[in-house]
């Protein structure tokens, strides 16, 4: 009987020595010894991870085993290193990234439903964001008339509904049509210009047009 407990005894301590953890530390840095902090440190092969502080410095706790760790971050070269863990000792790694020689995806953002632009109080004649107006306004931005190679103003408010061009003459003069309105009056920076083909017309270079 007393053999017996002794084994089971054994076999507890067995049992509790596996299952206890480890902790593993870490500092990740550039070629420079600059800590590079948000590091994304994952266990290879599993769900277990972690993120750098701001001094680069991340900590784990994991049963004893072999593991490898993959380190990686924006602009860095992702970076695998294996570590064997006991249950002599806590681990500190020391994790080297190089800066990544390719380029990052362009992103592009543009625009604001909200923006007020240059002199809308002149058109509305009412001091309000474009949100607040009683009025249907549609506004065309420089990275829309870029996109769409625009070239004239007929052509920039080609997809704004109700507004189209109602004659030309020579292609040199234009007139355009809001709602069955011909000649709708048209302002450059506040201060309005002819808008029919019978008079100058609106036909203008759109270059250093910021919108619409």
């Amino acid at each position: 009987m007393k053999t017996y407990l002794a084994i089971v005894a054994c076999l507890l301590c067995m049992n509790l020595s596996q299952a206890q953890n480890i902790s593993l530390r870490g500092k990740v840095v550039d070629t420079d010894n600059n800590p590079i902090p948000f590091t994304n440190i994952n266990i290879e092969g599993s769900r277990i991870g972690t993120a750098t502080d701001m001094d680069g410095r991340f900590e784990l706790n994991l049963p004893q085993g072999d593991y490898t760790i993959i380190a990686s971050s924006m602009g860095y070269e992702s970076t695998r290193v294996t570590v064997h863990l006991t249950t002599d000792s806590s681990k500190e790694l020391l994790i080297r990234l190089t800066q990544s020689n390719e380029a990052l995806s362009e992103i592009e953002v543009f625009g604001n439903r909200y923006e007020h632009p240059d002199k809308i109080e002149a058109l509305t004649r009412l001091p309000l964001e474009p949100y607040n107006q009683i009025q249907s306004i549609s506004i065309i931005s420089e990275k829309l008339i870029e996109q769409q190679g625009n070239l004239t103003i007929s052509e920039a408010t080609k997809n704004v509904p109700g507004v189209y061009t109602f004659a030309t003459y020579g292609n040199r003069r234009e007139s355009m049509s809001s709602r069955g309105f011909r000649g709708i009056p048209i302002l450059k920076n506040g201060v309005r210009v002819h808008s029919d083909f019978r008079g100058v017309g609106i036909l203008t270079d759109m270059q250093g047009v910021d919108n619409i």
